[in-house]
């Protein structure tokens, strides 16, 4: 071997050496960085003429763990949705007992019944009916709008999913056409394959994916329900925001895959993310619960209606009625969004307080000791009946039983959720710390450090010796 190749193959391991060191420090650098891959150099002794070549930078990654961690972050997102719907309406309808529960609601209102019952014309007394049968109305009123709001808002996530989907897949796209060239140029590509982790990172959240390695570096991804979401060219999602949603809101806007219409079911091929569930909820979990809230507001006004059976001969609505008409049963679709006091009965609308104890379809007050109408009305509450309907399970209750199988319903599904959402969250975290396992450790890196400094000064002593060598050629 001449002094000359001797220099030469020392100079490719000082350059390995230094190459080495700088992947070393970006990995020590993104220590904390969650989508960071461990980089380290990859080596082989040349074919001619000695020394050492670089065959590149290898990204160490598990992709069967990391498929796996991303259905489980899919799976987290979803349960995560349900959880909060049901955790925010058992806490709007509130356990019994309370103090400001729909039961305890009913309950105040069946107490003034009662009470004023023994002095049926006492304007304390009837006053305190006309307060608590609003309030009772006004619970259910405000228990649709939260129902409502969320559909709302679980729509807004769904234009929002949507909108990062379409962006994330481009930009994937992009990295895509941009790793062949660069791969082709011998140019370090990890920092893109980071990025595009990334963004699949944030697509998988939204709908359940399986990544394949393509041509030249590329990816394809495709749901595990096997629509294309990148193979080649970006698939684009299409989704057209209702706005504020209402209980009678009819058919809402679905979801487009490159033009056509998609099943947005959880049970569909995009099941099992955030984006599926977000529709769940909007079309089917938060309707069947309003469905149950109207249940309830019927309930109450066919007890008050069979209570004061005037009413109905005359066409006139009872005390607790469908904003101020008789019940429709052609129009129980949001009832619970305006169940009413009858204004007959408000003196703010017109109404007068004696129309309480004489009727509501009475045209001048009865005799003041008359208190029939008050204790039907207090006793209809009570009185268990079957439920009409079929949102809930077969069976005769009182208003406030009926109330509080709605409040069990809704805290079975709570507890349900919370412990699907436990499971899918301790999977994730599992599947997290196991990929963690194969990331940067401070230790490895700070050994391998050494190492490489141990290399870089071998290397340096050899070309020492030959320029010492040279330069006692020169002095002969």
């Amino acid at each position: 071997m001449s002094l000359s190749s001797t220099l030469t193959t020392a100079l490719t391991g000082l350059t390995a050496s230094a190459r080495a060191a700088d992947l070393v420090a970006s990995n020590v650098a993104n220590l904390q960085t969650d989508t960071y891959g461990h980089r380290s150099l990859s080596l082989s002794s040349a074919q001619y003429g000695g020394g050492v070549v670089i065959n590149g930078v290898t990204r160490a990654t598990d992709p069967v763990l990391t498929g796996d961690r991303r259905l489980a972050q899919a799976a987290t997102g979803a349960e995560d949705i349900h959880l909060a719907f049901y955790k925010k309406m058992e806490t709007a309808i509130g356990l019994p007992g309370s103090g400001n529960s729909l039961s305890d609601r009913i309950s105040a209102l069946s107490a003034a019944l009662e009470t004023a019952s023994l002095a049926p014309s006492s304007p304390s007394g009837l006053t305190g009916i006309l307060h608590a049968g609003q309030d009772l109305a006004r619970g259910l009123n405000q228990l649709t709008s939260q129902t409502q709001l969320s559909r709302t808002l679980a729509e807004q996530s769904i234009a929002r999913d949507v909108a990062q989907l379409n962006e994330s897949l481009a930009r994937v796209a992009a990295i895509n056409r941009q790793i062949p060239r660069l791969t082709a140029m011998r140019q370090d590509i990890s920092g893109l394959v980071d990025q595009r982790q990334a963004l699949i990172d944030q697509i998988a959240s939204i709908v359940p994916l399986r990544e394949a390695a393509g041509q030249g570096g590329a990816v394809t991804l495709y749901t595990t329900g096997g629509v294309a979401l990148l193979d080649g060219h970006a698939a684009e999602f299409s989704f057209i925001p209702s706005g504020t949603i209402a209980a009678d809101s009819g058919t809402l806007s679905g979801l487009s895959v490159n033009g056509r219409q998609i099943s947005t079911s959880e049970q569909g091929p995009l099941g099992g993310g955030s984006l599926a569930a977000a529709f769940h909820l909007r079309d089917i979990t938060a309707p069947e619960l309003q469905q149950k809230l109207d249940t309830v507001a019927r309930d109450l006004i066919l007890r008050f209606e069979a209570a004061d059976p005037d009413t109905a001969s005359s066409g006139v609505a009872a005390l607790l009625s469908d904003g101020g008409q008789r019940f429709n049963p052609a129009l129980q679709n949001g009832l619970a969004s305006r169940i009413a006091v009858s204004p007959a009965a408000d003196p703010d609308q017109g109404g007068a307080l004696w129309r309480i104890w004489s009727g509501m379809a009475a045209t001048v007050p009865k005799d003041v000791s008359d208190n029939r109408i008050l204790t039907d009305l207090a006793g209809s509450l009570l009185r268990r009946t079957t439920t009409a309907g079929v949102s809930f399970s077969p069976g005769q209750r009182s208003a406030t039983d009926l109330s509080g199988a709605l409040f069990s319903l809704v805290s079975t599904e709570r507890l349900s959720a919370a412990g699907r959402a436990g499971f899918a969250s301790g999977q994730l975290t599992l599947l997290r710390h196991r990929e963690a396992e194969i990331g940067v450790d401070s230790d490895n890196e700070v050994q391998a450090l050494l190492r490489i400094e141990t290399a870089y000064a071998a290397n340096a002593r050899v070309i020492q010796a030959v320029d010492d060598m040279l330069q006692q050629l020169l002095r002969i």
